[in-house]
C-alpha cells in the first residue's frame, strides 16, 4: 500500500517513483543481475587468462576479485587507458594485472605466484620511463592546466570600465 504512492499511474511522488525504478523495462533488480553476471564473467576470464581455474573450496573458503578501469581522452591526442585486475583467495594467492596504455603502445605488468612479467607492446625497454611518465601526468587531475599553459605569457589588457562605474568604485576604495 505505501509503495502505491509511488508506482501509482498518478503516484504522489512522481520523481521519487523515477529514482526506484531508473530502469523501467527490466526493474533494477534485471540490472544489477546484469552487472553481477558481467563481473562473474570479467573474473572467469581473467582466471582463464592467468591459466589458473577457481577450484571449488577457494569458492567456498573465500576469495575476491576487483576491477577498474579508467579512459581518458583530451582533444584529438591519443586515449590514454589504466586497468587493474586483482584476485585473492582466502589462503593468500594473489594473482593480479595492469594494463597501461597510450594509443597503440601498451605496458602489461602481470604479477603471479610472487612473480612479475611485464610485457610491452609498441614500445621498448628504452622508452618505458617516458611513457610511464606521460601516463601517469595524463591520469592526473589537474583542473587549471589550461592556467599552468598561460604561465608566462603576457597578461591580457584590461578594458576600461565605463566612467561611472569606476567612479563608483574608486569612491568605495578610498573610504
Amino acid at each position: 500500500m505505501a509503495l502505491s504512492a509511488f508506482f501509482e499511474t498518478q503516484p504522489l511522488f512522481t520523481s521519487m517513483g523515477r529514482r526506484l525504478m531508473p530502469f523501467p523495462r527490466y526493474g533494477l533488480f534485471a540490472e544489477t543481475n546484469r552487472l553481477f553476471a558481467e563481473a562473474e564473467a570479467r573474473q572467469k576470464s581473467f582466471l582463464d587468462e592467468m591459466g589458473s581455474a577457481q577450484r571449488d573450496n577457494e569458492a567456498q573458503q573465500g576469495q575476491s576479485f576487483s576491477y577498474s578501469s579508467t579512459t581518458i581522452r583530451q582533444g584529438a591526442g591519443d586515449p590514454v587507458t589504466q586497468s587493474t585486475e586483482v584476485y585473492k583467495t582466502a589462503d593468500g594467492q594473489v594473482m593480479s594485472r595492469m594494463q597501461k596504455g597510450i594509443g597503440d603502445k601498451q605496458m602489461v605488468e602481470t604479477t603471479r605466484d610472487g612473480e612479475t612479467k611485464l610485457t610491452l607492446r609498441g614500445i621498448d625497454e628504452a622508452e618505458l620511463e617516458g611513457f610511464t611518465t606521460q601516463h601517469e601526468s595524463s591520469l592526473t587531475w589537474r583542473p587549471f592546466r589550461s592556467l599552468e599553459a598561460l604561465e608566462g605569457t603576457e597578461p591580457a589588457p584590461k578594458k576600461a570600465l565605463p566612467e561611472a562605474l569606476q567612479h563608483d568604485i574608486d569612491r568605495i576604495t578610498r573610504h
